[in-house]
């Protein structure tokens, strides 16, 4: 009697320590991947602006499957040398995220300062209506002081194309107070998320709202990130819907410390988890606005 009851504690001891050892090994796994950089891969954009290859402000589409040839669709702005004038929205495209190329028959860039009457054009962003099968692109553009504006006030504009080749001539669709706009089509409406700057008046704030019809939207929403007493010193984001786990995410870069920092939530307007998952170093002069 004595032997079975030794022989039934010795199992479970037995059965305790590999319980212990594998939730040691699964912490030691989690902590070394926490820890751990996938490095980066420097890609090859060719702009329109020959060997003045600096694109910024990426956003990327990604299709299931290959719509008009690609899987990947990528919305940027070239900004050689900081030169806003040459900050056009432009079109590049790729099947593995690693070599882009401009799609065959699109001249880029595919809108321009010259034709909106605006000093510079910037921060774009790509979306795709599933319901119209068409990207859209929006964009910035300030006002020319040269033609009558102000030079501070930011309008923001949509080019729309069925095939990615062939663009719309632009609308303007709103007076716009913030840098970044971040924009997807939920199949009902618009949702656009903007990140203040003391240049209009919205230094601090990170705000959402809606429309229907891209024209008409609703009044801003102040959002809220826990965990964040960086919040004030938000630049250039990009926020997007996760359909597989129900929730938003929100990425952007700190001012002050140039770090890339991930967020997400259940309502759009509440980010939690709010932690830095790109840290900035001597490598990098500064990161300007992540995908």
């Amino acid at each position: 009697m004595k032997k079975g009851k030794n022989y039934t504690i010795l199992i479970i001891i037995s059965i305790i320590i590999v319980i212990l050892g594998l939730f040691l090994k699964n912490f030691i796994i989690n902590k070394r991947t926490e820890d751990a950089s996938v490095g980066s891969v420097s890609l090859h954009i060719e702009t329109y602006l020959a060997g003045k290859n600096q694109p910024t402000h990426p956003n990327v589409i990604k299709f299931n499957k290959k719509w008009n040839g690609y899987k990947y669709w990528m919305g940027y702005t070239p900004y050689p040398n900081a030169d806003g004038e040459e900050e056009n929205p432009s079109i590049t495209v790729s099947n593995d995220l690693y070599k882009w190329e401009t799609p065959k028959g699109l001249a880029n860039p595919i809108a321009n300062n010259e034709e909106t009457g605006c000093e510079e054009l910037k921060d774009s962003q790509l979306i795709y209506r599933e319901d119209l099968d068409r990207l859209e692109m929006w964009y910035l553009g300030r006002v020319s002081s040269n033609l009558g504006g102000d030079g501070k006030t930011l309008l923001l504009f949509r080019k729309v194309s069925n095939d990615g080749i062939n663009w719309s001539k632009y609308e303007v669709m709103r007076e716009f107070k913030y840098v970044s706009p971040a924009i997807i089509w939920d199949g009902e409406k618009y949702k656009c998320w903007g990140i203040g700057f003391e240049g209009q008046g919205t230094e601090g704030i990170f705000d959402y709202m809606e429309s229907k019809d891209g024209v008409n939207w609703t009044k801003p929403v102040h959002c809220k990130i826990d965990n964040n007493s960086d919040n004030l010193n938000m630049w250039h984001g990009n926020v997007t819907y996760n359909d597989e786990y129900g929730y938003y995410e929100l990425v952007y870069t700190n001012l002050s410390n140039q770090n890339i920092y991930y967020a997400k939530s259940k309502d759009g307007y509440n980010f939690s988890n709010n932690k830095s998952i790109l840290n900035n170093d001597s490598k990098w002069g500064s990161f300007y606005r992540p995908t």
